[in-house]
């Protein structure tokens, strides 16, 4: 099998990649599956094209359409939603892990921002005058 041929099966199986719709687990294996399929079929033949691929499997938009046609979508669909549901978690875990983050900095900064804080108790009246006079 030539280089050129490879590359063209490559963009044959990304193409089918890009047109199939349902969970991850589920378009590995089937696009595990289609390309080994498509590779055995390439080997077994004597001087394949892409034309001959496509006229034995078909165009990767007929393979999606077969695979939807076929496809247990209520399995598919509990799939995706907890797939959808463990990402929800996943990002609000870091939300809060973030949130978390920037109150502990901004609490640090707080308390050791460096100001300092000095009380003026009562102070006599006629240490005051004293030192007045001693500017004058």
């Amino acid at each position: 099998m030539d280089q050129q041929l490879k590359r063209d099966i490559k963009r044959y199986i990304k193409e089918i990649n890009q047109n199939i719709i349902c969970d991850f687990r589920t378009r590995k294996k089937f696009i595990s599956d289609i390309k080994n399929s498509v590779y055995d079929f390439a080997e077994s033949e004597n001087a394949v094209t892409m034309d001959d691929i496509c006229k034995h499997f078909g165009t990767p938009q007929q393979i999606a359409k077969e695979f939807l046609l076929n496809a247990d979508v209520k399995q598919i669909k509990r799939r995706m939603n907890v797939t959808k549901i463990v990402l929800i978690g996943i990002i609000a875990a870091l939300v809060m892990w973030a949130a978390g983050l920037v109150y502990a900095i901004i609490d640090a900064n707080v308390i050791h921002s460096g100001d300092v804080i000095e009380e003026i108790g009562d102070v006599d009246d006629d240490l005051i005058l004293k030192a007045l006079e001693e500017n004058i």
